[in-house]
């Protein structure tokens, strides 16, 4: 499939929230089979958009649609559970299930959504070879270095082959030639995937990126390319991401 035809198959997102009380009123588009960095300071209200994406915020008013499915409409009083939104999100702490092998960690939400052991065991088993870490099926999380862990928190997220994306600084907890091949081998995964960013590192942000939403004080105050961005930046967080690149 070529990468025009994975962004056709991929869903765009539209998003609409508010939350007075934590003063946010956030509202944003992501185009079909883009990765987008969300960026701002702290409380700007990154943390707060990727809980209601994932269903673990629920505001008194909000739309969120996902390609052709809803998955919150306050107006229509329609709210979808966390486990059926085709979300899953990444974070930099990998969260591995000690007493599990690799390749079960791996193969759990498959499971959890109702695929056969076998067949999930067989599916994790071919993600976890994608992202090099085939040989480490039959370890246990407590023998995995950090790059390994989070090798495997990316094929335990891409296996079930989510809808949406979310990465929340994933590879903030390695060092830097862990994250550099991280990073690197994120960006060939995430062709053609609908996928959101939260990073503080700009350079990062342009490997992993085509677009950046940029927050500040709980609304969206800039959106579009890189290019878009640089040519007149809205705070001086996107300044920063944009001369630091």
């Amino acid at each position: 499939m070529t990468r025009a035809e994975c962004r056709a198959a991929a869903p765009a997102l539209e998003l609409a929230f508010s939350v007075p009380e934590r003063g946010l009123d956030i509202a944003f588009s992501v185009p079909a089979g883009s990765t987008t960095a969300l960026i701002g300071g702290n409380g700007a209200g990154k943390s707060s958009t990727f809980a209601v994406l994932s269903g673990l915020l629920r505001p008194a008013r909000s739309r969120v649609v996902l390609g052709g499915t809803t998955l919150s409409d306050s107006a229509a009083r329609r709210w979808r559970a966390p486990h059926a939104r085709g979300v899953v999100q990444l974070m930099q702490h990998p969260l591995l299930f000690p007493t599990m092998s690799v390749a079960d960690n791996a193969a759990f939400g498959l499971q959890a959504a109702g695929t056969p052991a076998a067949a999930s065991r067989a599916a994790a088993r071919d993600m976890l070879a994608r992202v090099g870490a085939g040989e480490l099926a039959e370890r246990r999380p407590g023998r995995l270095s950090g790059g390994q862990a989070q090798r495997v928190a990316i094929a335990r997220a891409l296996v079930t082959d989510p809808a949406l994306l979310l990465l929340d600084e994933p590879f903030a907890q390695l060092d830097g030639g862990s994250a550099a091949e991280i990073s690197g081998l994120c960006a060939q995964l995430l062709i053609g995937r609908t996928a959101l960013l939260i990073t503080h590192d700009p350079v990062e942000a342009h490997a992993l990126t085509d677009r950046a939403v940029v927050l500040d004080a709980g609304r969206v105050v800039q959106t579009g390319t890189w290019e878009d961005i640089a040519r007149d930046p809205a705070t001086p967080v996107a300044h920063r991401f944009v001369a630091g690149r």
